[in-house]
């Protein structure tokens, strides 16, 4: 299984964790591949299985930034093979992505139409104000000439 740690949840990298369960004996390699691609770098596994009755539990950790998890093109592995006393075969391939559906894509786009609309109205009105401020101070303006000329005939 493959979780997001939780405790990096609000945080700029994102921990994947793949844990695999209830295989016996204990000879197991765990891998990761993002994109079909091996990695190697930011990865932390269980140096041995830990027993658990009569079988084994082993974890890995993968350690990536958000704008790798965050980008729906990214598709992340984890395998598990075990050695069976004569060859190595797969047991364990879990993928994760993550998906935006369809719902939020959308609620998205709404949102960020409504930001933009708030902007042109907060800009709109500051115009409008300036406007009426300057149209003001003219008739003030206007006025107070308008009564010195008077006052000097």
């Amino acid at each position: 299984d493959i979780k997001q740690d939780r405790y990096y949840k609000h945080s700029y990298i994102k921990t994947l964790v793949c844990v695999a369960s209830g295989f016996y004996p204990d000879h197991v390699e765990v891998s990761w591949k993002v994109n079909e691609e091996p990695r190697k770098k930011r990865v932390s596994t269980d140096l041995i299985a830990q027993r658990s009755g009569t079988t084994y539990t082993i974890s890995s950790r993968l350690v990536v930034d958000e704008d790798e998890w965050t980008d729906p093109n990214n598709c992340f592995n984890c395998i598990v093979n075990f050695y069976n006393g004569k060859t190595m075969q797969i047991i364990l391939e879990k993928s994760v992505a993550l998906k935006v559906s369809k719902a939020q894509d959308k609620y998205l786009k709404i949102t960020q139409n409504a930001k933009l609309s708030y902007v042109v109205f907060i800009v709109k009105g500051a115009v409008y104000g300036l406007f009426v401020a300057f149209l003001v101070w003219k008739i003030q303006v206007g006025i107070k000439l308008h009564c010195t000329r008077l006052n000097n005939v």
